[in-house]
């Protein structure tokens, strides 16, 4: 887990090396942005196992994760609520988002696990 913020709201995001995209969960987002705002995708995403999963899309200001900053994108918003409550069961911290592949790719990340770290690095426009 790594702390980022969205629009200046802290957020408890997942590291996923698994997951190719970056998603947000709809319910911690829809609680400080415009509803109206979410657009449904056209299409579904697919999880583990073959399950369909409704996806909604919506347009970021400023999402920052420690010194690198995105500006200006959309993401794609799922419910994490699922996952949520499994992890209440373990009293493990609220997921509002889970960071994947494309946001890894993008800042050359490199993760020591030893060290529970992970580095990213801003490019140059």
């Amino acid at each position: 887990m790594v702390q980022g913020w969205v629009n200046s709201i802290p957020m408890n995001l997942l590291i996923d090396t698994g997951a190719s995209q970056t998603v947000f969960d709809i319910n911690r987002i829809k609680n400080f942005m415009d509803k109206d705002l979410m657009k449904r995708h056209q299409n579904q995403f697919t999880g583990i196992g073959s399950q369909k999963i409704i996806t909604h899309n919506i347009y970021i200001d400023h999402f920052k994760i420690g010194d690198c900053i995105l500006k200006n994108n959309h993401y794609p918003l799922i419910d994490l609520k699922s996952i949520n409550d499994a992890y209440k069961t373990f009293d493990l911290p609220r997921i509002d988002g889970v960071i994947g592949g494309d946001i890894l790719f993008d800042f050359d990340a490199e993760i020591h696990y030893k060290n529970r770290q992970l580095l990213l690095e801003q490019k140059k426009n």
